[in-house]
């Protein structure tokens, strides 16, 4: 209970109409009170016909204003305890925020959900607040580490929420009238609105055009077969990021969604609260999607050098990632390769079995610790390196065609 379990929330910080209407989503009936006094509700269980009602006080300037606000957040919390700490605690705690609900249907017990599948429900969350932040900023069809400190910014000042009873959703609490700054500065100043700062709830509508961009683009796929939608939505917020932020949300998921809860603004609430479905058969089109997304971006070309140190490919019929150890003093000494074509990962495999160098031409890109070459084929594959210390030590003509019949071929 407030001021007894030490749950935080203080009477005077309430924000009386802010808590009504909160209570209304929660299923609480509105059934009278005197305005600007105080508002009556009856609880979502009450069969006793009004005898169980909540007064809420309004009047913040009555002396008895802070002991009933006590008395009625006392009552919530011993009427549905597990309400009040999951879904109204955590709203009036903190900041006014908007709410992220990320839900994917588990086979595990209510409540539970295999740990990887857990993990990914994570990642897939922060990857969409992410890509939705960085879409405020530049709309592109891949960011890369492009305004990675704005939205490391954004997420510092989002809050996570507990799991939902009986299901397994990560909640996420975006601040809605926080400002966010678009660069570092040391200014006690924040500067101009829209150059220096954004407002969090400008964020989270950059996260649902986003959202609601993509779900069109998955109907007109489902209808079409193709990935236009995807292409046009880039201007409304879709990316390579956000993407594959929904294939770890719907992977091995028989249902998915996004559910997003404007905060509680009592007559100043303009937009509905939305909710994005999405479900496993949406993954393998998010995913070529993605490929697509970041395939198109026009990036300088790099040129790698080096051997095959790491192949893996986690679904049939996709091209693979390769990892190249370049030869000789090059920077960097270390890539991940996203292939575009099956047919050169076969090549991969070949350069990788014979321990033969490869000569690997892509987009490169840099993400967290990684080096990644995207859109990536392999030029040719040629003769092992003289003490395979050089990258200009390189002996013999290539000894695979990559355009031969045979190697054409996927595995």
């Amino acid at each position: 209970m407030i001021g007894v379990n030490g749950d935080g929330v203080q009477p005077l910080d309430v924000d009386p109409l802010r808590l009504t209407v909160l209570l209304e989503q929660a299923g609480w009936q509105l059934i009278g009170g005197r305005r600007a006094i105080y508002n009556r509700l009856s609880p979502p269980s009450d069969t006793s016909g009004g005898t169980r009602t909540l007064v809420v006080p309004l009047d913040r300037g009555a002396p008895e204003y802070e002991e009933l606000m006590r008395k009625a957040l006392a009552k919530i919390a011993g009427e549905n305890f597990d309400t009040w700490r999951g879904r109204l605690l955590p709203r009036l705690s903190v900041a006014v925020t908007d709410e992220y609900r990320f839900r994917k249907e588990s086979d595990a017990p209510s409540g539970l959900i295999v740990w990887r599948e857990g993990e990914a429900l994570i990642q897939a969350a922060r990857a969409t607040l992410v890509a939705g932040a960085k879409a405020l900023l530049t709309k592109a069809r891949h960011f890369g580490n492009k305004h990675g400190q704005f939205a490391s910014r954004y997420l510092d000042a989002v809050l996570m929420g507990q799991t939902a009873p009986g299901s397994y959703v990560v909640t996420a609490y975006a601040p809605s009238e926080t400002a966010i700054p678009v660069r570092q500065t040391s200014e006690h100043t924040i500067g101009l609105p829209g150059v220096d700062y954004v407002q969090g709830n400008e964020i989270s509508a950059s996260i649902v055009s986003a959202l609601g961009a993509t779900v069109e683009a998955l109907d007109h796929f489902r209808s079409s077969q193709s990935f236009s939608g995807f292409d046009a939505g880039v201007e409304r917020g879709v990316s390579y990021e956000l993407a594959n932020a929904l294939v770890n949300l719907t992977t091995d998921a028989e249902e998915a969604n996004i559910f997003v809860e404007w905060h509680p603004s009592g007559a100043g609430l303009t937009v509905s609260d939305i909710d994005f479905v999405f479900s496993g058969r949406d993954t393998p089109v998010l995913q070529r999607a993605a490929t697509r997304l970041v395939s198109t971006e026009p990036q300088p070309r790099t040129v790698v050098i080096g051997r095959v140190h790491l192949l893996t490919k986690k679904d049939a019929g996709l091209p693979g990632v390769v990892g190249v150890e370049a030869v000789g003093s090059a920077i960097p000494k270390k890539v991940r390769v996203h292939l575009l074509q099956a047919s050169d990962y076969h090549l991969a495999v070949r350069a990788h079995d014979e321990d033969l160098l490869v000569r690997v031409v892509g987009d490169l890109q840099r993400e967290g610790t990684l080096n990644w070459l995207y859109s990536a084929h392999i030029e040719e594959v040629i003769g092992r390196a003289e003490g395979g210390s050089s990258a200009t030590a390189m002996t013999g003509t290539p000894v695979l065609d990559f355009d031969t019949e045979d190697d054409a071929h996927e595995i």
